[in-house]
């Protein structure tokens, strides 16, 4: 059983969550409509956040990405031609010494 108290022991609390659907996809998109129409609108800052924004991603140029990708391509094939001599010759180099 139970004293009287002259304090109110305090209730528990309740948490309560209501769930919400955040489509990070449609928030892009429509972000990117505004970039847009306010570029087209000759909006000078939009234009200047345009730039730095392509900038930062790397394409502040103008290249040609297929030319650079074959550049790639040959230099990945050198690199691994240089590695599979290197290999062999090790491997003959150990084959001597072992004989």
């Amino acid at each position: 059983m139970r004293l009287p108290s002259l304090f109110k022991s305090p209730s528990h609390q309740q948490f309560v969550y209501k769930p919400r659907f955040w489509n990070e996809k449609k928030e892009e998109i429509e972000q990117r409509i505004k970039e847009a129409e306010a570029r087209q609108n000759g909006d000078l800052d939009a234009i200047k956040s345009s730039v730095s924004k392509t900038f930062k991603r790397g394409g502040g140029g103008n290249r040609n990405y297929m030319a650079d990708s074959n550049y790639r391509v040959q230099q990945t094939r050198r690199s691994n031609m240089r590695l599979v001599i290197i290999i062999f010759a090790l491997l003959f180099a150990c084959y001597l010494l072992l004989r």
